[in-house]
């Protein structure tokens, strides 16, 4: 970038001419900095393209593997299912839980024991 505003100040504002030996020079770095730049692009992008080759041979593996197992996955579906089954069953339950708790300690100050248990184990 300071290359173009040098080769812009050379040729624009001092009006010198494309020849000049200044305008020359700069001219050649931007061409040289220009075919790095691309070279580089180049370098990354076909890093990139082995990547994506990469990943897509694991990709089509992967895909291979799960065909193979068709039973497995079907237990893995159930088995998930079922935990989530169970995760719901187990947030109602806590939920019914806390409800009890709170009738029961609203229920608390209206409650009198005539006798206490006798022969009875705390839990």
């Amino acid at each position: 970038m300071a290359q173009q505003t040098i080769y812009q100040r050379l040729v624009v504002q001092e009006r010198k001419a494309l020849g000049h030996s200044e305008v020359i020079a700069v001219t050649a770095t931007l061409e040289r900095l220009s075919g790095e730049l691309r070279s580089a692009a180049e370098a990354s992008l076909g890093n990139v393209d082995d990547r994506l080759v990469e990943l897509t041979t694991t990709q089509t593996e992967i895909e291979v593997e799960r065909q193979r197992f068709p039973e497995i996955e079907g237990t893995l579906i159930d088995l998930e299912a079922s935990a989530q089954l169970d995760a719901q069953s187990f947030q109602f339950i806590q939920s019914q839980l806390y409800q009890a708790r709170i009738s029961e300690r609203a229920a608390a100050p209206y409650i009198d024991v005539l006798d206490p248990a006798v022969g009875v184990i705390p839990i």
